[in-house]
């Protein structure tokens, strides 16, 4: 490990919150990066979790209950009951929300959009300017799948490296649809350095609101980019989660 005395401190901190990042960095190191994995019990970590970020989502809402490894609690998945809900909830909506997060501050610009740790411009993601971006902030107990906000045909998935947009810029895939509503991006930023959202959809898949668009193995934010002109209601701090209706017709 690569600072085990710090790793010690910090996993003994009365601070619940920097116990949990220093196992998530422990995690984080032994993927990505080879390093030895401690001994962690994950269904207590998941009911820790859950109670120092006050998580509301029923664990029983998705599939594994128990886990034995870090990737059954972190990729679970939302169980059958759970989807008909979510798929029930988005039915009349024109966009939905993409994922399990809270709406992060933002600032509008027609010609650039904030991401983690840089500001990139439509023009370096080939997109036309006027584009309305909703940060949507993830937290480690959030789920970590990504859905399809609207109905339509995925027209390109782009990835980007860390430092490939320009100097600092974050590592990023940038899903473009094609809906009856014009085209609109999702942004899926994991690892600011590394590229840790994965997806299997390719240019031409038809999806509907709900479908699966990938998975963030760390990280997250989404930023979901609206056509221009179109106008949301979404305010800083409102939570969703995937289906919660974001735009509805005759609003």
């Amino acid at each position: 490990m690569r600072n085990l005395r710090q790793y010690i401190r910090s996993v003994l901190s009365d601070d619940p919150h920097i116990r949990f990042q220093a196992l998530f960095q422990a995690i984080r190191d032994s993927r990505l990066y080879g390093e030895p994995e401690p001994f962690i019990d994950y269904n207590k970590l998941a009911v820790d979790i859950s109670d120092h970020y006050e998580y509301e989502t029923p664990l029983m809402s998705f599939v594994p209950t128990t886990y034995d490894t870090f990737e059954d609690y972190f990729l679970r998945k939302l169980s059958q009951n759970q989807v008909e809900d979510c798929q029930r909830n988005c039915a009349e909506s024109i966009v939905c929300a993409p994922a399990e997060a809270t709406v992060d501050s933002f600032t509008n610009d027609d010609k650039k959009i904030i991401l983690k740790n840089s500001v990139v411009k439509f023009a370096d993601l080939l997109l036309p300017e006027g584009y309305t971006p909703i940060h949507f902030r993830l937290r480690i107990c959030d789920y970590h799948w990504v859905h399809s906000p609207v109905d339509g045909i995925v027209s390109s998935v782009e990835y980007y490296d860390h430092n490939e947009i320009s100097e600092g810029s974050d590592s990023l895939c940038l899903i473009k649809i094609r809906s009856q509503h014009g085209e609109f991006g999702v942004i899926c930023v994991g690892e600011c350095t590394v590229q840790t959202f994965v997806s299997k959809l390719r240019p031409g898949t038809r999806v509907n609101k709900m479908d699966v668009l990938g998975y963030f193995y760390f990280g997250s934010r989404v930023v979901l980019l609206l056509p221009p002109k179109m106008v949301h209601h979404s305010a800083e701090g409102q939570k969703y989660f995937p289906g919660d209706p974001v735009i509805v017709p005759g609003r």
